[in-house]
């Protein structure tokens, strides 16, 4: 983990500048379990989130954002979920 306590959940970090857009996502399968993102701003406020509760994909985008380091946070809602996910991070 990079940005907080690690048990059943995963954290990132990302650092992004001045006036950029910053899009995460997570695909996961979600037959397997259901999988939620979190996405934390420089000063640790919520700066968006994705609760889906039928897709394979998980995605935040975040546009013209401050410069600094956001976290990324990815859990399960139920604690007897085991998936595998893919996360990325773009920023532009």
């Amino acid at each position: 983990y990079v940005c907080g306590p690690s048990a059943d959940e995963d954290w990132f970090r990302v650092q992004v500048g001045a006036g950029d857009d910053l899009t995460v996502q997570v695909d996961h399968f979600h037959f397997e379990g259901n999988l939620e993102l979190e996405v934390y701003d420089p000063a640790n406020g919520l700066a968006g989130l994705s609760y889906n509760a039928g897709p394979n994909l998980e995605e935040v985008t975040l546009e013209g954002v401050d410069a600094g380091d956001y976290c990324i946070r990815i859990f399960a809602r139920s604690s007897l979920t085991e998936n595998g996910y893919t996360v990325s991070a773009q920023v532009r």
